[in-house]
């Protein structure tokens, strides 16, 4: 995943994850029992795939990093001393990537 976004950041990445809006999961559970609904959001969520930088913020303004463990969904929390909190769901398979970030950033898995 390293090296991945250095073009559309303007920096080396030292480690990153795929990450999902917080309640993502249980949204696409519930389009996917509709059979077509689920295939339809699925690929509405793939054609926002980019590499464009959503948003920035400087490390040193972060004041907390966390990591709720889970099976198939687990929940990441960045905490900046402004006040400002990101909440993100991170799907089973972007998990390893997950606690290699949380630690490069010196958070905690719980």
């Amino acid at each position: 995943m390293a090296g991945e976004g250095s073009a559309a950041l303007g920096a080396p990445v030292i480690a990153g994850t795929m990450v999902n809006p917080r309640g993502f999961g249980k949204k696409v559970s519930v389009g996917a029992v509709g059979g077509v609904v689920g295939a339809v959001a699925a690929t509405a969520v793939a054609s926002r795939v980019t590499d464009e930088v959503l948003a920035r913020a400087p490390r040193a303004e972060l004041e907390a990093v966390e990591l709720k463990d889970g099976k198939l969904i687990s929940h990441m929390r960045l905490q900046f001393a402004n006040g400002t909190v990101w909440e993100f769901d991170i799907p089973k398979i972007g998990k390893k990537n997950a606690n290699e970030l949380v630690f490069a950033l010196g958070g905690s898995v719980t």
